[in-house]
């Protein structure tokens, strides 16, 4: 395998170990940031999704959302806020 960066290094262990260890800092593959992409599009998207989800169930069993799910909720999208906008 090649890198696409010139900030990686070999273990001598293979592609799959380099790979899960992250021996390159900003993996590429056709021009997309590999790590940004999974972490920024699926993993805090997910996240997001997944507070609107719980307190929606939340309300749907009890008929009012917990106070505690509000402020979990909120203080996920002001942290998601910032990672998205900064």
């Amino acid at each position: 395998y090649m890198p696409s960066t010139a900030d990686s290094g070999s273990s001598g262990h293979g592609f799959i170990f380099d790979y899960y260890w992250g021996t390159e800092l900003y993996p590429r593959i056709g021009g997309v940031d590999v790590k940004k992409f999974i972490n920024c599009r699926f993993s805090m998207t997910f996240w997001m999704l997944a507070g609107i989800s719980f307190s929606w169930r939340s309300y749907m069993m009890h008929g009012y959302v917990d106070p505690a799910i509000v402020l979990c909720a909120l203080s996920q999208f002001v942290y998601l806020f910032k990672f998205f906008i900064w």
